[in-house]
C-alpha cells in the first residue's frame, strides 16, 4: 500500500492507493501553521506497517530532490523542508512535487494519457496549472518552475493577474477571474484553445489532457478547444478530458514513487 497526499490551500486529502486504485480517503482543512504534524497525524490513520511509500503533491515551487517547498503562495509557505522533516519521523520512502505535475503524472500513468509518451496536462480550476512529460519523464526546469502555464501571457493588454502582470492565461480563464467577467462558452473555449495551441506548438506533444473544476463544470469546452487547436496548430495533438477526477492528486502523488 502507498499513501498519496494532496495539499491545497483550503484542504488536505490523504488516501491509500493500490495499483492506481484509491481506497480510504481522509480530508481535513489545511493547517498552514504546522503542515508536517498534520500530515503525520493523517498518515497514522492507516496501518503504518503496510505503507510502502508516501507521495505528496502541493501547489507552488517545489524542489523535488530534497522535498523542499521553496514557495507556495496560496498556502503561504517559504523554504519548508517538508521532505527532510518527514523522513526524520517516518521510516518509508517519501517523494514530493508540484500538485499539477502530480496530476499530469497520474493521468499519464493511469488516466486519459495512458500509453502516450509525450504529453501536457492543463488543469483549470481557481487558477491554471499544468505539467509536461517528455519521453516519459516529468520536466522540472532549471529552478523547478517548468509548466507554470497559467502565467503564459495570452493578451499583453489583458486584465491584471495575481502575479502582477497583465493578460496571463490564468487571468483570462482561471476560475477566480471568471467570476468577475461574463464569457460565453465559445469565448472561454477559444481562450483555452489559444493557450493549448501555444503549448502544443512549443512542445509538440502526442496528447494534451484537460482537467480541473472549470473543465469538469463545462465539459463542452473540450470540443471547443479541440476545434481551435486543430485549426491553429502545426501538428495537432490528441486532446482528452482528464478522467481521474478529484483523486487525481492522490493517484499522481503516488506515481512519484514508481
Amino acid at each position: 500500500m502507498k499513501i498519496g497526499i494532496d495539499i491545497g490551500a483550503t484542504k488536505i486529502r490523504v488516501g491509500e492507493v493500490f495499483d492506481g486504485k484509491v481506497g480510504r480517503v481522509f480530508e481535513e482543512k489545511t493547517e498552514r501553521k504546522d503542515i508536517p504534524s498534520q500530515v503525520i497525524r493523517l498518515i497514522n490513520k492507516f496501518n503504518y506497517s503496510k505503507i510502502d511509500g508516501i507521495g505528496i503533491g502541493i501547489a507552488g515551487q517545489i524542489e523535488p530532490r530534497e522535498g523542499t517547498i521553496i514557495f507556495s503562495p496560496n498556502i503561504r509557505i517559504r523554504n519548508l523542508k517538508l521532505g527532510s522533516i518527514l523522513k526524520e519521523r517516518l521510516e518509508t520512502p517519501i517523494s514530493i512535487d508540484n500538485d499539477c505535475r502530480c496530476q499530469t503524472l497520474g493521468e499519464y500513468k493511469y488516466g486519459a494519457g495512458k500509453g502516450k509518451n509525450t504529453l501536457i496536462g492543463v488543469f483549470i480550476g481557481t487558477g491554471i496549472g499544468g505539467g509536461i512529460i517528455i519521453d516519459g519523464k516529468l520536466v522540472h526546469g532549471h529552478s523547478f518552475m517548468a509548466s507554470e502555464i497559467g502565467h503564459m501571457v495570452i493578451d499583453i493588454d489583458g486584465p491584471l493577474c495575481g502575479c502582477g502582470r497583465k493578460g496571463c492565461f490564468e487571468a483570462l480563464a482561471g476560475g477566480i477571474y471568471l467570476k468577475k467577467t461574463r464569457k460565453t462558452n465559445d469565448e472561454l473555449g477559444r481562450i483555452i484553445g489559444i493557450g493549448v495551441t501555444n503549448l502544443a506548438n512549443i512542445i509538440n506533444p502526442e496528447c494534451v489532457v484537460l482537467g480541473g473544476g472549470v473543465i469538469d463544470g463545462i465539459p463542452e469546452l473540450v470540443d471547443i478547444v479541440k476545434t481551435v487547436v486543430y485549426n491553429e496548430t502545426f501538428s495537432p495533438p490528441d486532446i482528452q478530458k482528464a478522467i481521474l477526477g478529484k483523486n487525481s492528486g492522490i493517484i499522481g502523488a503516488v506515481c512519484l514513487l514508481e
